[in-house]
């Protein structure tokens, strides 16, 4: 009986271990896939041939793909053979990519024919990117996905109609990436003889223009602080006593020569872009071996924990 025991205990630690082991590496794979590239892969299948704004007549585009970015069916153009429409793509087509995929395009045969426009327009209805006129059969539901557009964004990536009629349009609507908004903090020291006075200007917009004090400033300028110089009061003196006066505290030079700095030429050193795509590779790949080797740990306590079960029936 005591055997018995003993043994479903062993039994079981050795299957903690074993699925400890196993959610660790399960749990590592999509840290280590996050910043790799993927082939995405397109072919034309049987009854036509697949083009792109340079090239036509093309039995297979491939896109070089970072993973978490949509993916570019929407950029693949297909020419039907006659009598034939492209109704799909086999396997269905992922939103982002997460792996390499090969996606092969399905047809049907033309019976009931009827055409519908697929439009990319701005917020004001004009074109960013050509219209496409495809044709499919009558009731037909159809999938179209957003075109790449350089600098716009598209409202959505994908949009789904049912085609009933010759006069249906499909229309993705573009909205233009504004730029950043860049923000700088500049510092203005101003001496006089006494204490020191900082004044700290946070500024939203383009650097590098001054208004005088008392001017109305527009968005994204500075405006420069008055200086203004302590009142003293003469100390009293009392009899049998001597006062010294304090010297004459130095001033600063100005370098542009005058007596205000507000002539003076100011220098904005861009930083450079750092590029991350090495960067987080290797953070990935030393995640990955983290993992590996904690795993490796529970394996081997998993083993040694089997050992000494085997040891103690002997």
């Amino acid at each position: 009986m005591m055997r018995t025991v003993n043994k479903l205990k062993n039994r079981i630690k050795l299957l903690l271990s074993v699925s400890v082991l196993a959610v660790m590496v399960c749990s590592a794979v999509p840290v280590y896939a996050e910043g790799r590239t993927y082939d995405v892969v397109f072919k034309a299948g049987s009854h036509g041939t697949l083009e792109t704004s340079d090239e036509k007549g093309l039995s297979s585009i491939t896109f070089k793909q970072a993973y978490g970015e949509f993916t570019k069916a929407g950029d693949v153009g297909i020419k039907e053979e006659d009598g034939y429409y492209f109704t799909e793509w086999s396997p269905e087509v992922e939103d982002t990519v997460t792996k390499r995929t090969v996606y092969v395009a399905q047809y049907a045969r033309l019976v009931d024919s009827v055409m519908y426009k697929v439009n990319y327009v701005d917020a004001e209805g004009s074109s960013v990117a050509a219209p496409k006129f495809q044709e499919c059969n009558v009731g037909d539901s159809r999938t179209e996905r957003a075109v790449t557009v350089t600098g716009y964004t598209a409202d959505e990536n994908v949009k789904t109609a049912v085609i009933s009629s010759g006069n249906v349009e499909i229309t993705f609507t573009y909205t233009a990436n504004g730029p950043e908004v860049e923000t700088v903090t500049e510092t203005n020291t101003v001496t006089v003889p006494g204490p020191t006075t900082t004044n700290v200007v946070t500024q939203t917009g383009t650097p590098g223009t001054t208004t005088t004090p008392g001017a109305a400033a527009t968005p994204g300028t500075t405006t420069a602080p008055e200086a203004t110089t302590p009142e003293t009061t003469a100390p009293t003196e009392e009899p049998g006593t001597t006062t010294i006066p304090d010297e004459e505290v130095p001033l600063a030079e100005n370098p542009g020569g005058g007596e205000d700095n507000e002539d003076q030429d100011t220098t904005t050193i861009e930083d450079e872009e750092v590029p991350l795509a090495d960067k987080e590779l290797k953070k990935d790949n030393s995640k990955w071996i983290y993992s590996a080797i904690a795993g490796g740990g529970v394996l081997v306590l998993g083993a040694a924990a089997l050992i000494l079960a085997r040891r103690r029936k002997m």
